[in-house]
């Protein structure tokens, strides 16, 4: 061992340049690691916090849940949290100056959704009762709809929109996935409901309303069996049971039941020791970079040596 270390330092004293050389291009190597690795977590970071902001926090989402099924999803152990979203209906906008977007599109997000589903204020509250209701300010940008402010009272004509299977001939529910039809769609009122605006509130997202969307998303407090009925009211078929729409939010420690026992011992190890998993994520990513630099170093060198 005291002749490899004997042999090894008079080496690098005979070729100081290359000794020189190889140690600036370590220090790059692991200063250019350094510095991706902190922009790529930091980046990683910022994408999460963007996408729970501008489109919920929420892990799986399921449409069209009926409410006794939706009560058996929120009490099951793995789940954390379940925001819960119903569909008022459409009413008739007869200020919009937007030709494709006459509606305005009510739904009701519970209290959980309305923490977690990205809503973004620009200015009021958010409901706290199935009387109140938020606008978006692309109502006035985009519609050009301005004598609907903070503090007023406005009532809906709320209903449905129907469509017709020109096949079949058979009518068929209209949602924010479907255009404005003209003529070729019928707007089916089922009763009025009277609103006090509360607040105002940044454009929802692509999948709340699509730009193609014919309605502006009116949002208000889900109640239960308020909301229940009027979506009932507000379905094809009156005697089909209302539904709601799921955010689930998983509980960490479940999550990694999806992967089985293995990612159950992988999860429980990495939240025992963060620090030593990071450690040696790191440390093999620098080995692999030191290792492919020295690499292409020495050949560099080599080739060098032999002109």
């Amino acid at each position: 061992m005291n002749l490899l270390n004997k042999l090894t330092r008079q080496s690098l004293l005979l070729n100081k340049r290359r000794t020189i050389v190889t140690i600036v291009g370590i220090m790059l190597s692991v200063a250019l690691l350094t510095a991706v690795s902190t922009m790529f977590f930091c980046g990683r970071s910022s994408v999460i916090a963007y996408e729970k902001a501008a489109d919920g926090d929420y892990h799986i989402a399921f449409n069209s849940v009926p409410v006794a099924e939706a009560e058996r999803i929120a009490g099951m152990d793995i789940v954390e949290t379940v925001s819960q979203v119903q569909v008022v209906g459409y009413a008739r906008l007869e200020q919009s100056k937007n030709a494709d977007k006459p509606y305005a599109y009510v739904v009701a997000y519970d209290e959980v959704a309305l923490e977690r589903l990205g809503i973004q204020l620009m200015s009021g509250r958010l409901p706290e009762n199935d009387t109140e209701v938020v606008i978006p300010y692309h109502l006035i940008t985009n519609g050009r709809v301005k004598d609907i402010k903070v503090g007023d009272t406005i009532t809906l004509s709320v209903g449905r929109r129907l469509g017709v299977n020109h096949q079949s001939k058979k009518e068929y529910v209209l949602d924010q996935s479907n255009p404005f039809l003209y003529e070729e769609e019928q707007f089916v009122n089922t009763g009025e409901k009277t609103y006090t605006v509360v607040g105002m509130a940044y454009r929802p997202n692509m999948s709340v309303e699509p730009y193609s969307a014919p309605g502006y998303t009116f949002i208000t407090r889900y109640v239960a069996g308020n909301a229940e009925k009027d979506t009932q009211d507000n379905t094809q078929d009156n005697m089909q049971s209302p539904t709601v729409d799921l955010y689930v939010r998983l509980k960490a420690e479940k999550l990694s039941q999806l992967f089985g026992v293995g990612g159950e011992i992988s999860y429980k190890n990495l939240k025992r020791s963060r620090g030593k998993y990071r450690t040696t994520v790191i440390s093999i990513i620098v080995s692999v970079s030191v290792f492919i630099t020295m690499t292409a170093l020495v050949n560099l060198l080599y080739q060098q040596t032999e002109l």
